[in-house]
């Protein structure tokens, strides 16, 4: 009887975690249809906090790493695994994270115009007999750094090594980490179409003495 008990404790964890499984699988599967409402349209990288303030994010990274209500407060491989299995969804999560807001490819600044085609859906026939059918092509390679990220990447490297660890371990864009290391000035993306919003940003991420001397800079046209 003994000798049975390590397997009996094995096999109560066994129902334990098939249970959890079962209990987190509405959950994810939630969660994975929310993630493709945010990814598309690309609503992201504007919508207003439970606060009422306006939140902007030019990088998926950052709203994916931010803690709520800013961001999802977690990390891309759990992203990442909302998309396992569907790819439609992989397809959205790679389209986002290369609008970083660098190098003029991020698109509209509210990101409302922003087209996101899904893939081509497989045919009948390569549901039915996939073994019949070519093999898949493979994932197209990431894209390569541009010069002026590369040139960013060295001066992490020379200037603040743990920030350059880390944008290659894909825990931040190369953006993010210029920023932090005070290598890049801060840019926010403002919506100037709608003053409203525009004002709710400017006080979000100016201080009291930047918003004065901003009044009084804007007071001078008048």
């Amino acid at each position: 009887m003994t000798s049975e008990d390590p397997l009996r404790r094995r096999g109560a964890k066994v129902a334990e975690l098939a249970t959890a499984i079962g209990s987190a699988r509405p959950l994810l599967t939630e969660a994975s249809a929310t993630l493709r409402d945010l990814l598309d349209p690309p609503g992201w990288r504007e919508y207003t906090g439970p606060g009422g303030e306006l939140v902007l994010h030019e990088d998926f990274r950052d709203f994916v790493s931010d803690d709520p209500p800013r961001g999802l407060g977690t990390s891309l491989p759990v992203v990442r695994a909302l998309s396992l299995g569907d790819a439609g969804l992989s397809s959205l999560v790679d389209r986002a994270l290369h609008f970083t807001g660098e190098d003029g490819d991020d698109g509209d600044a509210a990101g409302d115009d922003l087209d996101y085609a899904e893939p081509p859906a497989l045919s009948v026939t390569a549901q039915i007999e996939p073994r019949e059918q070519e093999a898949p092509e493979r994932p197209a390679a990431p894209k390569p750094p541009s010069p002026a990220q590369q040139a960013a990447l060295r001066k992490l490297s020379e200037e603040a090594p743990a920030l350059h660890t880390r944008v290659l371990a894909g825990e931040m864009s190369t953006h993010a980490a210029m920023v932090e290391a005070g290598l890049r000035t801060r840019m926010i993306s403002v919506p100037v179409s709608r003053p409203e919003s525009a004002a709710k940003a400017l006080r979000k991420n100016l201080s009291k003495p930047e918003l004065t001397q901003l009044i009084e800079l804007l007071s001078q046209d008048l």
